[in-house]
């Protein structure tokens, strides 16, 4: 039974790192370009 509990943990974990992997890299996307406008403000 433990077994099983951990097994649809880490399947859990696995999904939801799956589905939050794309907002992760559109948000660092986004970052990375609003610190290349700040710079060129800055220059």
């Amino acid at each position: 039974m433990k077994e099983k509990f951990q097994l649809i943990v880490a399947t859990f974990e696995n999904l939801s790192i799956c589905l939050t992997c794309p907002f992760v890299t559109i948000q660092r996307r986004f970052q990375f370009l609003t610190l290349l406008q700040r710079s060129g403000h800055a220059w």
